[in-house]
């Protein structure tokens, strides 16, 4: 990929039912950008394919994606997503070498991290109807929670350029900064 690949990404980071995709939809709402999934990517991948959707699979499939070829599994979500727009807001970004990489090919990048405390992220998780999600158990999962890329998710923390708190967050209260970030 070439820098000039992307003009506007945004990459949306966080831990598991954290509310990427709802801030990622106020987002799409408001600036009208396209949402990139990588999870709803792995999740056609594997239709297309004929392998299970279940969470195991997706992120078996999305291991060997990173581990082997991550610049093609960014490559191929482009594609995927692209609808002839430059900009793309990119949810779910999970991986050191997919950040830096977006960094890289974009002529603006704005990571957002969405926090929010565990017991807020497993009441979030109980209740979204994911096919992926069928273990509801409070140990199921702490140990989802604790799978090395949630980890990993972690760390990329502290480079975000925004981190937004989604116990209190309401998007209004982002959306200057995020004016300001587009229009620089």
């Amino acid at each position: 990929m070439q820098n000039n690949d992307i003009d506007i990404a945004i990459a949306i980071v966080g831990r598991i039912s954290s509310g990427k995709s709802t801030f990622a939809k106020e987002l799409s709402k408001s600036y009208n950008i396209t949402i990139a999934s990588f999870g709803s990517y792995l999740k056609h991948y594997c239709e297309t394919n004929s392998f299970k959707t279940d969470r195991k699979t997706l992120q078996q499939i999305g291991d060997e994606f990173i581990n082997k070829e991550p610049e093609m599994l960014l490559s191929n979500v482009i594609k995927h997503f692209n609808q002839g727009s430059n900009s793309l807001i990119f949810e779910g970004v999970r991986h050191r070498v997919i950040f830096d990489e977006l960094k890289r090919i974009s002529r603006r990048y704005i990571s957002i991290f969405i926090d929010a405390d565990q017991i807020t992220r497993y009441r979030r998780y109980c209740e979204r109807e994911k096919e992926t999600d069928i273990n509801k158990t409070w140990e199921e999962f702490i140990v989802i929670d604790n799978h090395a890329v949630e980890l990993e998710i972690e760390t990329l923390k502290g480079d975000c350029d925004i981190i937004v708190d989604s116990n209190k967050f309401s998007f209004h209260d982002f959306k200057n900064i995020l004016d300001n970030k587009l229009t620089t």
